[in-house]
């Protein structure tokens, strides 16, 4: 008889330790779980839960520098100065808060090396766009170690133009414009190597014609810019017609219309001109307004170098011929001051049309490029995550593009949240002083032509009627305010305070001391007017040159507005010389010997036409004091005379030595007492 297993399931309980095992195992897991979501929930903090701070960001006492309105030579020096205040006041960070429509290119890189530089008063700096940093303002910007931005920004649009004095655009020919965004290309190409940032993203703010498309890496999520020559080695094939992210913007538009109103007026008048290249125009083709149409030196309309120009040069340096007429293949390799370009840290242009630029900007880079090269390996693992530029304008971004393309760390709105993001405790506004809004407005075009009127005015009338004092202190103190702003803001050297003050002693020697008109005089006179049209140029790297289109600019109108100041001021010399002795307050400085009604008309009655009866070796007496013109009587005749040498007292006999048409000069007889 066969016994059967009973396969029915015990009763007796033999199955409780491994459900006990189990119900174990399945709680390790929850409290596995519980930590590392723990884990994960204290890494990533809620919203409205500040951040950690990293140590090289941490500060206790803030300093802000402003900057608002254009940038000059002045707002250079205003920050290099505050930034000294603040390392000397105690401060652990400086932002540099920007709300500019941008200015002048030699400012612009000036601030940002005294920014990156190893030995800058406080290394810890960030720029707060708050709420615009258009031209060298965003190349500023670039240059902090970080930025953060405010609500409703607009960053970039820092291509180089030229302007006007009356604001108005002015043609740049390719040449001038390559050597002008060179130092600019490679500027902001370093802060992208220093600070981090895309470099092909940040030649979109200073150049034309960089299409940009961003990707990301499969692998490890690191996000980049690519142009359309590299996009078509990572996808196999050119890259789709669509609209890009970032819409272009003819350059300078989008800040005029931003500052219209709160700026200049001349702002005003730009916005007004059709002197833009119209949007959704070929890359390579659209121009800067300052721009002259293509010519066969500039970059061909696809973007590439025209076969008659290298690196900016004519093409009739490729036309040389031989003996034997047949022309001659320009000579292999690159010329000679770019064959000291490391290749390591060469600038690799994000366009064709910036190839030649960038050749000129490696030549200053010290810092390797943080970019990969692509390769047909790289295939297949990088995604498209948009296209973000046509390249038909300059790029300008807005708070939301800061942040996703890597620019801003993080929106603030006020101080408090930038107390937050440093986690400081104390913050101190460092404002320009009133002194150097003084300076400002000192340095305005129009004011420095006022001053140089009243200078020669006041100079004539010292010169003309010595020790009357008023005239020579307006004349000083006006000299001064000529002279110190621009000195103190570089626009002049101490050759131009030389020359104006060499001009001014000849011109005196002329007057009182030696006798007639001649090479002392003329030579005083042009030492004169080379010092003043030389305060008019500055005297920063980029006017260092004669052919500098600035320099150039600064010159022409330094003597344009030298020559309307002393046309100006000759006729209100006249006017003065005619009308001296009945104007109020100043005819009553002056002690008169002669009779009431008669008036000292001073220089200009000293060469007024001479008297047809006076002769050489006629004697008189001098009823006015000679220094030099004045008056003297021979017989019943009063004469407008000069003192052919120094000063002669009223009283004194004196004898006329020569008479011209338009001149008679005594000299005093000797034994007067």
């Amino acid at each position: 008889m066969k016994t059967h297993r009973n396969l029915a399931p015990a009763r007796d309980g033999s199955h409780r330790p491994i459900l006990a095992w189990v119900i174990r195992c399945i709680l390790l897991l929850c409290g596995l779980g519980s930590i590392a979501y723990g884990q994960a929930s204290a890494q990533v903090p809620q919203a409205g839960q500040p951040t950690a701070i990293p140590a090289s960001r941490q500060a206790k006492n803030l300093a802000v520098i402003t900057v608002k309105g254009p940038i000059s030579a002045l707002t250079f020096k205003s920050i290099e100065r505050r930034l000294q205040l603040a390392r000397r006041a105690g401060a652990d960070a400086v932002v540099i808060e920007l709300d500019t429509p941008g200015g002048e290119l030699g400012a612009a890189l000036d601030i940002t090396s005294l920014l990156k530089r190893s030995d800058t008063p406080i290394p810890n700096t960030v720029a707060w766009v708050h709420p615009n940093a258009f031209s060298a303002g965003s190349v500023i910007a670039l240059a902090c170690r970080e930025i953060v931005v405010s609500e409703g920004v607009n960053f970039g649009d820092a291509l180089v133009i030229a302007t006007n004095r009356d604001g108005s655009l002015k043609n740049l020919k390719e040449a001038e414009r390559q050597k002008l965004t060179a130092p600019l290309l490679s500027d902001v190409v370093d802060s992208a190597r220093l600070r981090g940032y895309d470099e092909y993203l940040v030649q979109g703010f200073v150049t034309l014609g960089v299409a940009l498309w961003q990707v990301e890496n499969i692998q490890t999520g690191q996000r980049l810019f690519v142009n359309a020559k590299e996009y078509e080695l990572l996808f196999g094939q050119p890259p789709a017609d669509t609209r890009p992210r970032v819409p272009s913007a003819p350059p300078g538009e989008t800040a005029r219309k931003v500052f219209s109103g709160r700026e200049e007026r001349a702002a005003r008048k730009d916005a007004s001109k059709d002197g833009t290249p119209a949007q959704g125009k070929p890359a390579a083709d659209a121009e800067s307004p300052a721009e002259t149409s293509p010519t066969p030196d500039q970059p061909s309309p696809d973007g590439t170098p025209s076969p008659n120009t290298v690196t900016g040069e004519k093409k009739d340096s490729q036309n040389a011929t031989n003996a034997g007429g047949t022309q001659t293949a320009p000579p292999p390799g690159p010329p000679p001051e770019h064959q000291l370009i490391d290749p390591s840290t060469a600038v690799k242009p994000a366009s064709p049309a910036v190839a030649n630029v960038a050749v000129d900007a490696s030549a200053t880079q010290s810092l390797a490029p943080q970019r990969p090269e692509f390769s047909l390996a790289d295939q297949g693992k990088y995604r498209l995550v948009e296209y973000v530029a046509d390249g038909n304008g300059p790029l300008i971004l807005k708070t939301a593009d800061m942040e996703r393309y890597g620019l801003a760390r993080q929106v603030v709105r006020n101080d408090a949240e930038l107390l937050a993001f440093f986690g400081a405790k104390n913050l101190r506004r460092l404002d320009p002083t009133w002194s150097e809004g003084l300076v400002a407005f000192l340095t305005n075009p129009i004011v420095r032509g006022v001053l140089i009127v009243i200078f020669l005015i006041s100079l004539f009338l010292e010169m003309s009627h010595p020790g009357v004092t008023l005239p020579g202190l307006v004349a000083g103190v006006s000299l001064v305010a000529l002279l110190a702003p621009p000195l103190i803001i570089g626009m002049a050297n101490w050759w131009e305070v030389a020359a104006i003050a060499s001009g001014i002693l000849l011109i005196a020697l002329e007057i009182f001391v030696i006798p007639g008109f001649g090479i002392t005089g003329i030579l005083g006179v042009l030492l004169l007017f080379a010092g003043l049209i030389g305060t008019f140029v500055p005297s920063g790297s980029d006017s260092l040159f004669p052919d500098s289109p600035q320099a150039r600019s600064e010159l022409l109108y330094g003597v344009a507005t030298v020559a309307m100041a002393v046309a100006t001021s000759m006729v209100g010399c006249y006017f003065l010389a005619k009308h001296f002795g009945s104007l109020p307050v100043i005819g009553k400085l002056v002690l008169r010997s002669s009779p009431a009604n008669e008036v000292d008309e001073g220089l200009f009655a000293a060469i007024a036409p001479g008297d047809g009866d006076v002769r050489v070796g006629q004697v008189g007496i001098a009823i006015t004091p000679l220094r030099p013109s004045g008056k003297m009587q021979a017989g019943d005749k009063i004469i407008d005379v000069v003192a052919q040498m120094g000063f002669i007292a009223p009283g004194a006999k004196v004898r006329v030595v020569v008479v011209t048409e338009f001149r008679i000069e005594v000299e005093a007889v000797e034994g007067n007492a």
